[in-house]
This record gives C-alpha cells, structure tokens and sequence, in this order.
C-alpha cells in the first residue's frame, strides 16, 4: 500500500498560505494550524481547526476580514486564545488598530472578542500572548503600559499575568526591548 498525503484542498486550507505555527489542545482533541494567507493590502493571519475525527479544517472566523488572527496559545481547556488585529492601507504603510484578544470555545466553534482598556477608558495594547495557566482562567503576555520618562510619556511593555474572568492586570516583569 503506498501513502500518497492528502493535498491542502482536501485538508480544507487555503493553497496560497504558509504556515506559521501548529497546536494541539488535548482537551478537545483538536489541531489548530495558524498560516498566513494573502489579504487585498497584506498577508493576514489565519487560523483553522479540526478535531480529530473531522476529515477537513475549518477556519476560525474572524471579527471581519480585514482582521488577521495571530499568536495562538492553548492549554488545557478547550479553549482557543489568540489576537485579532484589523489592518487598514495608509499612505505609505499598512497600519493596525490595537489587537483584540480572541477566545475561540474548541468545543461549541465560537468566538468572543475582548478589548483591554487603560483606566482613562483608551485600549491597551496586547504586545504577544506567551502562554495559559494550568486551569485556563489566566493568560500570560506582553501588555504595553503608559509610563513618564525623560522624553515624556512613553508606552512601556511588561509581561503580565491577565485574569480573564475580572480583567485584571498584573505586571510580572518589564520587557526592556520591546518598541511597538
């Protein structure tokens, strides 16, 4: 019997993509595979699931599809977190609104989207998502954090801890080499 591996059409991904990471939750006996697919004004980030029994992928849609979806992390439970970015042409460059942070349930197939906010009611930036804790309910990543230096105010990332249920965060350490 020879093996012949089934295409990415078979498989339910895009053709054109690459790929830019794979996971494995073991709650939901789900592969998550993230790829960058060609966009109108730049590449976007894609993600797309399947659980182990399904023959093809199935994309995790995204808040609009201008929104790239970047920097997948799961843990335990069946849950799916990542950032959810809408980029938009300007005159001279590709800019970006601050990212949403995604949460994709592995076991229902939906999203919910969440927004950080400073206490002045402005978004806060999510730099990257690093990792979840052991029970699902925290994740740690890079937050940008608003601080006076000698040239005035200055956006400054930490890595944090973020309580999902309340909101929550706390700085664990400050990423010195981290310019956004």
């Amino acid at each position: 019997m020879t093996f012949t591996p089934a295409s990415r059409e078979e498989l339910g991904l895009p053709a054109g993509g690459n790929f830019h990471r794979l996971l494995f939750n073991e709650s939901a006996q789900t592969t998550i595979v993230a790829m960058e697919v060609p966009g109108s004004h730049t590449s976007l980030g894609r993600l797309y699931w399947r659980k182990r029994t399904w023959p093809q992928y199935r994309p995790v849609p995204p808040p609009a599809e201008d929104f790239s979806l970047h920097g997948a992390v799961t843990g335990f439970g069946a849950k799916l977190f990542f950032l959810a970015t809408r980029f938009f042409p300007t005159a001279a460059v590709i800019g970006g609104d601050n990212p949403l942070l995604g949460v994709f349930d592995l076991r229902k197939g939906r999203s919910r989207y969440l927004r950080l906010f400073f206490e002045d009611g402005t978004d806060r930036p999510i730099g990257e998502l690093t990792g979840v804790s052991h029970t699902g309910r925290e994740l740690f990543c890079s937050v940008g954090f608003r601080e006076k230096g000698s040239m005035g105010t200055q956006m400054v990332y930490r890595m944090c801890r973020l309580n999902l249920a309340s909101g929550e965060v706390t700085p664990l350490t400050l990423l010195a080499a981290v310019f956004y």
